[in-house]
């Protein structure tokens, strides 16, 4: 998807976060769970503020002064808020954006479990592997909840914005998108038939062309870009 992008003499920075639980040499499976037990969303969006920094003081990069920030489902969430935080954002583009984070904690019996344990796991559908999420990620979250609060965030954004979202999502439902565009209208939004949360997409990516549906959303990224 970055080649794709890079061909238009753009040039394309992607990162994994540093609490994603990604290590250097292993990029399919989780290597460091004990990084991932400590993330929290707070974490992302100083991520971003560093790569943005790294970026703007990078002298082999020109015209830093157009940079465009673009992330997919919980990272759609966090693009909104990092744009709000830094202001250094020419545009803005969500693929299949959660629209709250609040409402994707546990809730009830299961949280006061979480609460009493310090740690729940959850199973990656992709991996098999059991993915440690400590308490602290929740307390993070009530300690800086107007800082990380989207719905408020999107209202201020005021450069450029993409909305891209499938119909048949079943990760992020196309409610979050509508939202999303109710709360910014200057906002355009692309919405797509069908394609799931990751648009035909799934990692690790071993074809050649990329799906169809991805080309599309391409496409439309480049003309918005343009």
């Amino acid at each position: 998807m970055a080649d794709e992008l890079c061909s238009d003499q753009r040039a394309v920075v992607k990162f994994n976060f540093s609490h994603s639980g990604v290590g250097q040499e292993d990029l399919v499976s989780f290597s460091r769970l004990d990084l991932f037990e400590k993330n929290n969303y707070t974490f992302e969006v100083e991520d971003v503020g560093h790569v943005l920094k790294w970026i703007q003081n990078e002298s082999s990069f020109r015209n830093v002064d157009k940079i465009h920030l673009m992330g997919h489902s919980r990272g759609g969430g966090i693009a909104i808020l990092a744009e709000q935080k830094y202001q250094s954002f020419s545009s803005l583009i969500t693929m299949a954006s959660v629209c709250d984070f609040e409402n994707r904690f546990p809730m009830d019996q299961k949280l006061e479990d979480w609460k009493k344990n310090g740690v729940f796991f959850a199973v990656n559908g992709r991996t098999g592997q059991k993915m440690p999420h400590g308490i602290q990620f929740y307390h993070d979250f009530i300690e800086n909840q107007e800082k990380l609060d989207i719905k408020r965030s999107m209202k201020s954004v005021d450069v450029p914005t993409l909305i891209i979202h499938a119909g048949d999502d079943k990760a992020v439902h196309i409610s979050a998108a509508k939202k999303l565009k109710k709360w910014n209208p200057k906002a355009e939004m692309l919405m797509m038939a069908s394609g799931g949360h990751t648009f035909d997409l799934k990692h690790p990516w071993e074809q050649s062309e990329l799906p169809q549906a991805l080309l599309k959303v391409l496409e439309e990224i480049k003309a918005f870009l343009s």
